[in-house]
């Protein structure tokens, strides 16, 4: 009698639910990694459009320069202007604001030859006023003085005039910046005249050229 052993073995993949949670979480980690270094590009890429678009505040070096007591101090804001405006041209700055910070050192440079000419002429005024008072020229002296504080109200009125018009423009340059960093398919949908134009400040009191030196002779009375 032949008798046939048949010996099957079956084996079946049975998963491991330790296992497939282990590879799970890696996963989740890897997406959770991926989309960390999405939203870093992201901000990487818009800080860096902010920088490129961000310019020099009008206002900042305005004030300074209405805050300045003596002609050195006023020379001083000048080159602090011009500094930074040197600065910006190597930070990756964009065009624009490469060029609106070349018209406000023009416009600090006008302003502050103007108001170095201006202290100059107050500083003789008050010298003349002391002459007149030791002299015992009393009446020439009560002239001078009211002279002198007529010409510093008048000075004065123009650099807050100066100032306001500043806080204005950095006002309009701040929203053509934020403009410059939307997307493009959002730009239609907030569409605003920003236009900044040039830093033509008025004067109530002579001009000084744009491109002059900050040293100015002594001007006659």
């Amino acid at each position: 009698m032949n008798i046939t052993i048949s010996n099957t073995n079956k084996i079946s993949h049975v998963k491991n639910p330790h296992y497939s949670a282990i590879n799970s979480e890696h996963d989740r980690n890897i997406e959770k990694s991926k989309n960390s270094n999405k939203s870093k590009n992201s901000n990487n890429s818009k800080n860096s459009n902010n920088k490129k678009n961000k310019g020099l505040s009008a206002a900042t070096f305005m004030r300074l320069l209405a805050d300045a007591q003596t002609p050195g101090e006023a020379a001083q804001v000048i080159q602090k202007v011009r500094a930074a405006a040197a600065s910006l041209k190597y930070s990756g700055a964009s065009s624009e604001a490469q060029a609106a910070a070349q018209e406000l050192v023009a416009a600090i440079e006008k302003k502050g030859n103007l108001k170095i000419t201006r202290l100059r002429k107050e500083m003789m005024l008050e010298n003349s006023r002391k002459a007149a008072l030791a002299a015992e020229r009393l009446r020439e002296a009560a002239q001078i003085s009211n002279t002198l504080s007529q010409k510093r109200r008048t000075r004065k009125v123009q650099e807050e005039s100066d100032v306001a018009d500043a806080e204005l423009r950095d006002r309009m340059r701040e929203q053509q910046e934020k403009q410059l960093d939307m997307p493009s398919d959002m730009i239609g949908q907030s569409q605003i005249d920003v236009s900044i134009g040039s830093y033509d400040f008025a004067d109530t009191a002579g001009s000084v050229s744009a491109g002059s030196a900050v040293s100015v002779s002594s001007v006659d009375l």
